[in-house]
């Protein structure tokens, strides 16, 4: 039997099979594999791979384990049929890609060369440190999935293709840039459902439906008003358009399906990232979701719509679940829309403490603040790890000018490093004759030196040719 690394956790199949195409040590890292697995064709960064027969008997890990831990099907299972999950299930168990692809009405092609993958940069560098080897992890490649939730920050891109086997994150340069609340509620939504993989006991559109009667979106005669939900969508992911697997659904050529489609063929199958954009539009968590549809028969029959929804979302069992998980009374209020009293009530009634909100502020609480704020530490990345409100600490910077203006003067020393930086590495190499050609292969920088740093910038950029 040939040799096969161990699992990484939460590792992808790509980023296996290239580990185990290095351990080949073969000059032809494509051959091996083709040894390995019998065919030239085979696209190795698929989501949904055609191999998993033979990789399983490869690493000795059962078929099912792979398909459960390190792809993306368990996310996906929701938005599926049953029987069309049993039978993206049997295609993978069998190396049927096609049954694959054609159950999730996804194009099976194997032309393509080129696949964008995703990455968290502090997470590939913590990865490098630990186990030798940033690799890629299953969650970042999740549907929907633009944000590492470990460290709330954009996950990054990078193109992997087809026949090289060298297509690591490349991590040494990236910024950490905090991720937007949306962007956060989108990828939370994706991962709760991957973590938790069921099937509701009612279809999506359904479920739906109903919420979009709360909001007054629906007829009397139960039309949807679909030129009125698509505005609102637009009007909800706009901030996120910067994101194409976001910004392609809103695009011109897709105005006629969507969202129409998602109501009107109850037959098809639509990719997940379509469903998400809905379920996160009308629903504040996957909690919500799963109350709504277990109470679903009793909100039908109710006399009162926004009564019945208020009810469906909020019901004992829920607000008792999330007080097991230790939400806060004012958490607990926001996701189920039920008033802080009546929670309360539930929770004494069920003899359960809910978990106290942060009003004292110790000492060492607040040294410890403002040792990060005079580390230069975000106000943002500060309220997160101290679990308080961004606005808190933004008091307790204003008291302190000082840090104000050391922290004003460290961004603009580090602004300045970044943009000499960039002049230095255009300067070695390109020819570069005169200062015009210059400031328009670099515009901004250029500008950004000569208002901030103009000395420094005469004296590294050729001299002024006079006429």
């Amino acid at each position: 039997m040939e040799t096969c690394p161990t699992w990484l956790d939460g590792e992808t199949v790509f980023s296996l099979i290239q580990r185990l195409a290095v351990l080949q040590c073969k000059t032809n890292k494509m051959h091996s594999l083709d040894h390995l697995f019998g065919s030239c064709s085979l696209l190795y960064f698929s989501d949904f791979p055609s191999f998993l027969p033979k990789l399983s008997e490869l690493s000795g890990v059962d078929i099912e384990y792979i398909i459960r831990e390190h792809t993306i099907l368990p996310a996906c299972r929701v938005f599926l049929a049953p029987s069309k999950y049993k039978s993206v299930m049997s295609g993978l168990l069998k190396s049927e890609s096609k049954k694959v692809f054609t159950c999730q009405s996804l194009t099976a092609t194997k032309n393509y060369e080129k696949k964008v993958l995703y990455f968290c940069p502090q997470c590939a560098r913590d990865d490098e440190s630990e186990v030798g080897v940033a690799y890629w992890h299953i969650r970042h490649q999740l549907p929907g999935a633009h944000v590492c939730l470990r460290h709330k920050c954009i996950l990054e891109k990078q193109l992997a293709t087809k026949y090289a086997f060298e297509n690591w994150p490349n991590w040494s340069r990236c910024q950490h840039v905090l991720a937007s609340d949306k962007a956060v509620k989108l990828t939370q939504f994706i991962n709760y459902l991957y973590d938790t993989p069921f099937s509701f006991q009612h279809s999506l559109k359904a479920l739906y439906i109903i919420a979009l009667r709360y909001r007054g979106m629906v007829t009397r005669k139960g039309l949807v008003r679909m030129t009125l939900l698509r505005e609102q969508l637009i009007q909800y992911w706009e901030p996120l358009f910067n994101i194409d697997e976001i910004s392609d659904v809103f695009s011109a050529k897709q105005s006629e399906v969507f969202p129409e489609a998602i109501f009107y063929r109850s037959d098809s199958t639509f990719t997940p990232i379509k469903h998400l954009l809905i379920m996160v539009y009308l629903f504040k968590s996957v909690h919500q979701i799963r109350s709504f549809d277990r109470n679903y028969d009793d909100f039908v029959l109710a006399s009162s719509a926004n009564l019945a929804f208020t009810q469906s979302l909020g019901g004992s069992e829920m607000i008792i679940e999330l007080i097991e998980k230790k939400y806060t009374l004012h958490e607990i209020a926001e996701t189920t829309t039920m008033s802080i009293n009546y929670i309360r009530k539930i929770a004494k009634k069920s003899g359960l403490n809910i978990k106290a909100k942060k009003h004292f502020m110790p000492q060492a609480e607040r040294k410890a603040i403002i040792f990060k704020l005079l580390a230069g530490y975000s106000t943002k990345n500060i309220a997160m790890e101290f679990e308080r409100h961004e606005g808190t600490i933004e008091k307790i910077l204003k008291l302190h000018p000082d840090i104000v203006e050391l922290r004003v003067k460290r961004r603009h020393y580090k602004k300045r490093k970044i943009e000499r930086e960039k002049l230095l590495h255009y300067l070695a190499h390109n020819e570069a004759k005169t200062r015009r050609k210059i400031q328009l292969a670099i515009t901004s920088t250029y500008h950004w030196l000569y208002n901030y740093d103009t000395e420094w910038l005469y004296g590294h950029v050729p001299a002024s040719i006079r006429y």
